[in-house]
């Protein structure tokens, strides 16, 4: 049924004040042209009137209808007003629109004008003078109407009951906007603020009064209405609270208005620390390892901190945009607060000229549902001019960072009102599809239920039949819990020793306001109390030198019995020249020199000079470090070993790593690593990389590789460290979303030393993104071949040309392919990257040095390699000849020995590896090569080949 010819049930309730007789009402038909007239209240002994648009109760409305007008009156203006109540409305949507007037005329531009409807924005209830009906002055109390309609669509247009209600005149004025204190035991808790002014004094007395915070449900003020209400439902920062009074009889709104309250705290944290903590030593020790408890911290208002940045994505299907829309962020959270630091939205050229256009973020506390036309309720989060060259339908991704963020509570909603320059709609416009699925993860919710399209800026619905979701990312963080922090003092669970005693700890915290608390407690470490005099030495003691052939001797490896106080308070000393007991006496310092040696030691307590004497022996109990790198050479290079430096260098060829993906997603550039796999140094030469034409038009674009040794990691706002490696213009015709392929050879190629990371940054037009794209799919696994991996994990989209990271919650994958040579070895290295300045051959054994080596073989004394082989033929399939195993033993002065084992591996020769020499037969016209020129050339083939390890049969 389109429409619906009902007197509403509250007007019937009005017969209980009049006779059933009394009760009669007329119906008023919007003219198609022109003024009907004033239809008054009463005349005629009509009560009320059905009013419906030309069509009626059952019809659509005319077309080309233009400037026609009626009026309401009340049967007196100075008892009664007119009320209009819409029982459906339904107009074509951005062009038939009835405009409502408080007044009895209906000018065109009037200040009386209430608003103009259009589409399914039903007007509901409006009363003259009253709530959002008090615009302009109206001594008549009546209400006007002016309705157009344009030349093609209609609708069912609307269904309507006028009435008049008894006048009431009490206007409320909220009190001024006030900024007020949290509680000291609540955040913020229920707070006093100002009851409205009411004119003439006393109106409200019968009345009821009701306050509503950030949009939620109203609360009702109880009579007498106090000079203070204590309002609950705060939050930290701005809040808009809305005031109204209600006719308890009718329900009629008689008043309204709104104040903002901020709300401060200017309570700081109140933070615990531990006990002062006192540590008796034991006999001989110096030294305590102390630990304790965290500070502990309370606070009127929770206390958090940001915690990790988190994006929650919403991708669309472009199917429909406008200027605006409004949709609902929910926090999912019950416990923790959200910030929302940024979001990504989608927009289009609207037919207009490239340009630089602005995009703007609004957000408030509670539901967007409305408020789309309270500029009040919004808070500008965050605002953007971005320029745009390519035209419709190409939609392009844009980020608003927040200027702060905008923090929901837990468990809240945030309204999130996005708009295209201020709404106007002239020239670029956001993006959704139709639809009301929400999208979620397990803090957040995207809700569009209801989303609803924006009519300008704050300038109420359009199309309030559709749910616009758009093409949306959320960053944010989740609110947690703050703990306090030490700034001062050692950390729980180190050495404390008594001679730095007593240490102070100081911990702090301080809260989301800025205020900051402190506390401290002290760690006393006191000396053992009751050590004997006398001292007793050990008549002999085996020290072994470490790892590094080194010792220091204290008093607690010479010393016997006790109890004594803190070794380190004895002296210790060594006569290393016989006869023993008559000095020098020098500090008990070892070395690779006293290896086997036999000395006297003497220990002496300063406080009261007693001494003892005993014998120390030194011995080296470590054996050597070895480490035996495996070798790759070639088969005609002979596998004796060699000095690493004393190896020559063979160039291998050209390469190729290549990561295949699916198109799933593009952006300006990307970032990711690549990892040299091997102990031999890569060089990069070219790079293939996949792009695609963002709806510019074909011609001829850039793309640009650059490098740097290291993680790109921290690295992407800043040009310091990269090095420009390739730098192309290419010629793309295909639109999209066809990709296509490009090579970027290096003009500087780049070399990453065995077993580094180094950090590659692709970008397509300097990264403005205006153009042409990188492509890459979204996930994180590596590709790699043994020498070289493609790292995606992280990996990163780029914001312009180094200025920065872009939806860092992503890892693209790009379709990359990199082309690299490698160094080769051609020998067989001696264990521990030996030099030849480290070594000395003595027939089939090597003399190494003390302290040679990386890792040292030894830091005592000389050390003697010595090795076996095994050797194992492979078969074609393995790329090898044969592969040995050898066995190294390294001994040292001591007799202390080690092994490992080394893998060398013989690299069989290809077809490619193969030179022949000139041609013999002459029968292709080319001269015959004497006798002499063959002779002439080397045993096994020509210098080139032999070099490639290979040879030819003639």
């Amino acid at each position: 049924m389109k429409k619906r010819n009902t007197t509403l049930w509250v007007l019937a309730m009005l017969g209980c004040l009049v006779s059933f007789e009394a009760f009669s009402q007329a119906t008023v038909l919007h003219p198609t042209a022109g003024n009907a007239g004033t239809f008054t209240i009463g005349a005629g002994g009509n009560t009320f009137y059905n009013y419906y648009d030309n069509g009626g109760p059952g019809g659509a409305y005319a077309s080309n209808i233009f400037d026609s007008q009626v009026t309401f009156a009340p049967s007196n203006a100075t008892t009664n007003r007119v009320r209009v109540a819409f029982s459906s409305f339904n107009t074509e949507g951005s062009f038939d629109f009835l405009y409502i007037y408080n007044n009895n005329v209906s000018a065109l531009g009037s200040p009386n004008l209430i608003g103009g409807y259009d589409g399914a924005n039903n007007p509901g209830t409006i009363i003259a003078n009253q709530g959002i009906g008090a615009v302009g002055a109206n001594p008549s109390e009546s209400l006007s109407f002016r309705f157009f309609s344009d030349f093609i669509v209609t609708s069912t247009g609307w269904a309507a009951v006028v009435d008049q209600v008894a006048k009431i005149t009490c206007n409320l004025t909220p009190a001024a906007n006030v900024t007020v204190s949290a509680s000291a035991n609540a955040c913020p808790g229920a707070l006093l603020i100002n009851s409205p002014a009411f004119a003439p004094a006393g109106c409200a007395a019968t009345l009821q009064l009701q306050y509503s915070v950030n949009g939620g449900a109203f609360q009702n003020v109880a009579q007498p209405i106090p000079a203070q209400i204590s309002v609950s439902g705060l939050s930290l920062g701005v809040n808009v609270l809305s005031w109204r009074l209600l006719d308890p009889a009718s329900g009629n709104l008689i008043s309204q208005g709104n104040q903002t309250v901020t709300v401060v705290d200017n309570i700081p944290p109140t933070i615990t620390c531990p006990q002062n903590i006192i540590a008796n030593l034991s006999p001989g020790e110096c030294c305590r390892f102390v630990s304790w408890p965290d500070a502990t911290a309370t606070d009127n208002c929770p206390l958090l901190a940001p915690g990790p940045a988190q994006l929650l994505q919403q991708n669309v299907a472009f199917t429909n945009y406008w200027t605006g829309y409004a949709v609902n962020l929910e926090n999912l959270s019950t416990t923790q607060a959200m910030n929302v630091t940024g979001v990504n939205v989608q927009a289009s050229l609207a037919g207009a000229g490239s340009g630089t256009y602005n995009l703007r973020a609004y957000m408030k506390l509670g539901t967007h549902v409305g408020f789309t036309a309270n500029a009040a309720a919004w808070t500008l989060v965050g605002s953007v001019n971005v320029a745009i060259t390519a035209g419709f339908p190409t939609v392009l991704l844009y980020n608003i960072p927040f200027n702060s963020g905008f923090q929901i509570p837990a468990g809240g909603i945030g309204g999130l009102y996005v708009v295209a320059n201020n709404g106007s709609g002239t020239a670029v416009r956001v993006v959704a599809t139709i639809g009301n699925a929400p999208t979620q993860d397990a803090n957040l919710r995207i809700n569009q239920t209801p989303g609803n399209w924006v009519n300008n800026l704050f300038g109420g619905v359009a199309f309030a039949g559709e749910n616009p979701r758009p093409q949306l990312r959320v960053s944010y963080n989740m609110q947690i819990d703050k703990k306090p922090i030490q700034i001062a003092g050692p950390i729980s669970g180190t050495e404390l020793c008594k001679e730095n005693s007593p240490y102070t700890v100081v911990y702090s915290v301080d809260d989301a306001q800025g205020l900051t608390a402190t506390c401290s407690f002290t760690i006393t470490i006191n000396p053992f109390q009751n050590a004997i005099q006398s001292l007793i030495c050990n008549d002999q003691v085996q020290i072994s030198l470490d790892p590094d052939c080194k010792a220091t001797i204290g008093a607690d490896q010479v010393l016997e019995g006790g109890p004594y106080r803190c070794y380190d308070d004895y002296l210790v000393e060594l006569d290393k020249t016989l006869p023993f007991g008559n000095g020098p006496w020098e500090l008990p310092v070892l070395g690779p020199g006293d290896v086997g040696k036999t000395y006297q030691v003497r220990v002496t307590d300063p406080l009261t000079g007693n001494k003892c004497w005993g014998n120390i022996t030194v011995e080296d109990k470590f054996a050597p470090v070895l480490d035996c790198p495996s070798a790759i050479i070639p088969c005609n290079i002979a596998p004796d070993p060699l000095p690493i430096d004393a190896c020559p260098v063979v160039i291998g060829g050209n390469k190729i790593i290549e990561q295949n993906v699916a198109f799933t997603n593009y952006w300006t550039g990307y970032m990711n690593d690549l990892r040299n796999l091997g102990g031999a140094p890569v060089t990069i030469n070219a790079t293939k990389v996949q792009a695609s034409l963002a709806g510019a038009a074909a011609g001829t674009y850039n793309i640009k590789a650059y490098m740097r040794l290291g993680s790109f990691v921290g690295f992407a706002g800043a040009a310091t460290g990269w090095t420009l490696c390739g730098d192309v213009n290419v010629n793309v015709t295909a639109g999209f979303p066809t990709v296509l392929l490009y090579d970027v050879p290096f003009t500087t190629p780049f070399t990453i030393p065995g077993g580094q990371t180094a950090g590659f940054y692709i970008v397509a037009n300097n990264g403005n993104g205006t153009t042409v794209r990188m492509v890459a799919q979204l996930g994180n696994a590596p590709t790699e071949d043994g020498t070289l991996r493609i790292v995606n994990n992280p990996g990163r989209w780029v914001n312009n040309l180094f200025g920065g990271e872009a939806f860092p919650g992503e890892n693209p994958r790009p379709q990359i392919a990199f082309t690299y040579s490698s160094e080769l070895k051609a020998c067989v290295p001696l264990p521990n990257g030996l030099l030849s300045q480290n070594v000395t051959k003595n027939g089939d054994n090597w003399v190494v040095n003390a302290g040679a080596g990386v890792p040292v073989l030894d830091a005592c004394s000389n050390v003697t390699l010595s090795y076996n082989d095994v050797s194992v033929d492979r078969d074609c399939a393995s790329g090898f000849t044969k592969t040995i195993t050898r066995t190294w033993t390294a001994r040292d002065a001591s007799g202390n020995t080690k092994t490992c084992n080394q893998i060398i591996d013989l690299i069989r020769p290809k077809l490619g590896d193969i030179i022949c020499p000139l041609n013999l037969d002459g029968l292709d016209g080319r001269p015959f090569m004497t006798i002499a020129q063959y002779n002439a050339l080397p045993a096994g083939g020509p210098p080139a080949c032999m070099a490639r390890g290979c040879s030819y049969t003639s």
